[in-house]
């Protein structure tokens, strides 16, 4: 039901309505797009609905924006399903990236049909659709590599890592080595490096000790070579991973000091002080995982919400280990 609060409101939304629109300089028939998007409201619905849908036409029309006078279907329906995923409707972002890449292929356009390949990827494999993030990876990957457009060891790299976080080792593995013998002979040292540490990782899901800790040797020197802080941070903390899982929490413990001490990428450093506020309520010290857990609040606002969502899982595991509120 309306009131006269939420029609002042709705009249103020209009206005800047036509601020925007020629701050952005809209032509009229994208003006009269954008003020459809408030009909919602004088049908009788809340006033938030109208605000966000104002909210998610604002983001489309300035990507839209960005879009050459080329008429370029498909950049604006892909440009529709950036805004959907910034919103959160990952269905409907999935829908719009399908049309997009359809049209891309109908266009020849092989680089953008990669690039939004990439997308619908990650939004299935963040919908827990191992098959289709799978699926899509390997074609984005495929297209990349015939068009030549990225180094082959890097691309088959990540199909290797994504293949080792759904479980698929062999095929993981055989990605793997390809890359090795790929980085090999162009002396790409930063990605070799980066194989080997993902095999070390790989070979400790395996329980083969002794291969992850060889692997994860040679990631190490050639990061220390290289003076790479992250990539010594990252074989700290996938040994400090693997340490954990087979209940060595000391030694655990250890490896994630060290993974924090080198760690300068602030997402990384967000994982270490949650496995360490984890880690210590596994050694049933109270204290010290009180204060992890404090210093993870006190930037809990600035990280992204991948990492809130890391650190939110250890906090829990930990509070569960001490049956105390850490």
């Amino acid at each position: 039901m309306k009131t006269d609060n939420s029609f002042s409101y709705i009249i103020r939304i209009h206005c800047q309505i036509y601020i925007f629109a020629y701050y952005i300089r809209l032509k009229p028939h994208e003006t009269s797009e954008l003020m459809e998007l408030l009909k919602v409201v004088f049908e009788g619905i809340i006033v938030k609905t109208a605000i966000e849908g104002t909210n998610r036409a604002f983001g489309y029309f300035r990507k839209r924006r960005t879009v050459k006078e080329s008429n370029n279907a498909a950049q604006k329906i892909e440009n529709a399903g950036d805004t959907e995923r910034e919103f959160g409707s990952m269905e409907l972002a999935l829908k719009y990236y399908i049309i997009a890449e359809k049209k891309y292929y109908e266009m020849d356009n092989h680089i953008d049909q990669a690039n939004v390949l990439t997308k619908m990827s990650i939004l299935e494999h963040r919908r827990n659709n191992r098959d289709k993030s799978y699926e899509y990876c390997r074609k984005a990957m495929n297209l990349h590599i015939s068009k030549g457009k990225g180094s082959h060891q890097q691309l088959e790299t990540k199909m290797g890592a994504i293949a080792s976080r759904w479980g698929l080792y062999d095929e993981a593995i055989n990605y793997f080595d390809k890359a090795i013998k790929s980085s090999q002979k162009n002396k790409d040292k930063k990605t070799l490096a980066n194989i080997y540490r993902l095999k070390g990782n790989l070979e400790g899901k395996r329980n083969n000790y002794e291969k992850a800790s060889n692997y994860l040797t040679e990631a190490y020197d050639i990061y220390v070579k290289s003076n790479d802080k992250d990539g010594i941070s990252k074989v700290y903390l996938v040994r400090g991973d693997i340490a954990r899982e087979n209940k060595k929490y000391e030694c655990a413990t250890e490896h994630y000091i060290s993974a924090y001490s080198y760690a300068d990428n602030f997402y990384f450093k967000c994982v270490i002080m949650g496995e360490l506020c984890r880690i210590y309520a596994h050694l049933g010290d109270k204290s010290v995982s009180q204060k992890w857990k404090d210093k993870i609040e006190d930037m809990h606002d600035r990280m992204s919400e991948k990492a809130q969502n890391y650190v939110d899982i250890c906090i829990k595991e930990a509070k569960n280990l001490l049956a105390i509120d850490v």
